[in-house]
């Protein structure tokens, strides 16, 4: 039965997998890479999340958009302010929350496509942030302090909302 459910039942759709990664990568090229070596091209890097390097290639909508005076809302600063307090872990929980995937890509976040985004969702501080994950957007309420910022990012990220691709 475990012979039947791991190999024989997918065969087809690994077949047709196969067939298609072909067509765009060489399957030789593929041979040159470990399997570990394979999930650090395609899930990204293990390492950190470089808050700054997110933020760096972070894009802001609605109210969050950057004006010419070229200061962030003060929203968009407290979110920040509470990625660099958090620990990794929760770090990438935030990262899933939005994009799907807990690593952030190889060559960094300006890699990451569509971009990571953050939009307001609305001064309503009951609300908990949400997200639109084929677009990697996160909808922020325009929290007042950043102990609610992070109270309610924490309870959005940790309640198992979502789907895994990692």
């Amino acid at each position: 039965m475990a012979r039947y459910r791991l190999q024989d039942q997918s065969q087809k759709q690994t077949r047709a997998f196969l067939e298609g990664l072909s067509s765009i990568i060489q399957p030789s090229w593929l041979s040159m890479f470990n399997q570990s070596e394979l999930q650090t091209l395609i899930g990204g890097a293990a390492a950190e999340i470089d808050v700054e390097d997110l933020r760096r290639n972070t894009l802001y909508g609605g109210t969050y958009v950057i004006g010419d005076d070229g200061q962030e809302h003060p929203s968009v600063r407290m979110f920040w302010n509470v990625m660099h307090t958090l620990p990794d872990e929760d770090r990438r929980k935030v990262l899933k929350f939005v994009t799907s995937t807990p690593r952030g890509p190889l060559l960094g976040f300006g890699q990451l496509n569509p971009r990571f985004s953050i939009r307001d969702s609305g001064s309503d501080e009951n609300r908990y942030p949400t997200t639109s994950t084929c677009v990697n957007l996160l909808k922020l309420p325009m929290y007042k302090s950043e102990k609610t910022l992070k109270e309610k990012l924490l309870a959005a990220v940790t309640s198992g909302a979502g789907f895994d691709l990692s």
